[in-house]
């Protein structure tokens, strides 16, 4: 990730990072005695009700903030999910929700690499990405393949199922789902929300 990414990030953190620190559906379970990782942690609505010992990473700082306020900072770091500052196999869990759909082609290569490095043997991925069906898919100039900058600076890039097989090619695929619900926008106005969720396992 570049540092002018990285400055729309503190920017909008700075104006939304509230919004944003709204708790959402835990569909990936833990147990007490995992390790777990979460990767673009943000404001830490993925961290709540997690089990185990956790570790967000994001490279907000404005993000981790309001993480610590809630959080305290024993399990907070800032960084690049391309280069994970953690030791090979640390982790039983990985959770990446909605940040790969930001990352260019030669940064999503690098962090799956990173992934399966600190990932425990027979370790559990769990991932979440905006599908081509989101109602915000085609919005914003198109930089790339079902890629798009919108106005606030921010890349995303919506993806297909066999998408995601292809770039985890060298896990296993335990599940693979495409999830839909309705979000608010306004005064009797609501658009279709759309996301692949996968829960993969090193092999």
């Amino acid at each position: 990730m570049t540092d002018m990414q990285r400055e729309v990030w503190e920017r909008l953190y700075a104006r939304k990072g509230e919004l944003w620190s709204r708790r959402y559906d835990d569909w990936i379970q833990s147990r007490d005695d995992e390790s777990v990782l979460d990767i673009g942690c943000g404001s830490g609505k993925s961290i709540y009700g997690v089990k185990g010992e956790i570790v967000g990473i994001d490279y907000s700082l404005n993000a981790l903030r309001i993480a610590r306020q809630r959080f305290g900072s024993s399990c907070l770091v800032c960084g690049d999910a391309s280069r994970l500052p953690f030791r090979d196999e640390s982790f039983d869990l990985v959770r990446a929700s909605y940040v790969l759909g930001h990352l260019d082609e030669e940064c999503l290569a690098r962090t799956i690499r990173e992934i399966s490095r600190v990932m425990k043997e027979s370790g559990r991925l769990a991932v979440e990405v905006f599908s081509v069906r989101d109602g915000r898919c085609g919005r914003g100039r198109p930089v790339a393949r079902n890629t798009y900058l919108d106005g606030d600076g921010i890349t995303q890039r919506y993806f297909e199922p066999f998408e995601l097989e292809e770039l985890f090619s060298g896990f296993t695929t335990e599940r693979l789902e495409t999830v839909e619900w309705e979000q608010d926008i306004g005064p009797r106005k609501t658009m279709r929300r759309s996301a692949i969720r996968a829960i993969l396992r090193k092999r």
